[in-house]
């Protein structure tokens, strides 16, 4: 049996959770990316944000939680073995899976690299935090 440490997962669905509200801000890349997905400050204010972030999170908590048993599964263990083993699944796996999405898409680099730099980072972090905790 696989043991996942449930408060690493926890801290690292909320570590993404932070890092969203950060990059995604209009003072950081929040206006560009706002520009790029063709979306309104009425149209963003208008969202249904309980089920915005509800879904968001499950989601993210999924992300974690089958990274945390990947990561255990692979006998890695320590933050650095967490943190490599987190970007190179944010690289190679999902922003890539992304930017497959994108080109047939039509979206912009500017969007991909936004969002492809997001999960990349993003992962990379919970990677940290579920290594060093497991």
């Amino acid at each position: 049996m696989i043991y996942v440490n449930w408060l690493g997962v926890i801290l690292a669905s909320i570590s993404s959770f932070v890092l969203a509200y950060f990059w995604y801000n209009q003072k950081f890349f929040g206006r560009t990316w706002q520009r790029e997905n063709n979306l309104s400050d009425e149209q963003l204010r208008s969202g249904n944000k309980t089920k915005i972030y509800g879904i968001s999170f499950l989601m993210i908590f999924v992300y974690a939680y089958m990274l945390a048993k990947t990561i255990i599964r692979t006998d890695f263990s320590g933050m650095a073995d967490g943190l490599k083993f987190g970007f190179m699944v944010g690289t190679c796996f999902a922003a890539m899976s992304l930017g497959i999405n994108y080109q047939f898409a039509r979206k912009s680099n500017s969007l991909f690299l936004i969002d492809a730099a997001y999960i990349v980072v993003s992962s990379t972090i919970m990677g940290a935090i579920i290594g060093w905790m497991a």
